[in-house]
């Protein structure tokens, strides 16, 4: 199983399950993940932790931005097959707190029919 919840306008934390050593073809090495943005299957990044891992924040990802995510593990007899889930990052939390802030800006983006001062 694999779920990923979002952490920041520009970061995802993902979680997985163990694979038993028992499925594994080999000595366990780690956990492959690879994620790229929906519909942008040229963007791919990688990222190889531990075996002993099965969490880690996915950073620097562009915001509001649906990602595909998938973790493989890896042994000595090489990677498995994946298991996939999708995430997106949430808003800019600078802009969302400045337009929170001004409560007229933030009117103006749904009527704009107040005077703003």
């Amino acid at each position: 199983m694999v779920a990923a919840y979002n952490t920041s306008s520009t970061s995802l934390l993902a979680k997985w399950s163990h694979v038993p050593k028992q499925y594994l073809q080999g000595k366990p090495i780690g956990y492959r993940i690879v994620y790229y943005p929906v519909g942008l299957k040229r963007n791919f990044s990688f990222l190889n932790v531990s075996y002993t891992t099965n969490i880690t924040t996915l950073t620097e990802l562009d915001v509001y931005t649906m990602y595909a995510i998938n973790v493989s593990a890896v042994s000595s007899g090489g990677v498995g097959p994946a298991k996939s889930t999708f995430a997106s990052t949430g808003l800019n939390t600078i802009l969302l707190t400045f337009l929170l802030m001004n409560p007229c800006i933030l009117s103006c983006l749904f009527t704009c029919s107040v005077t703003c001062q």
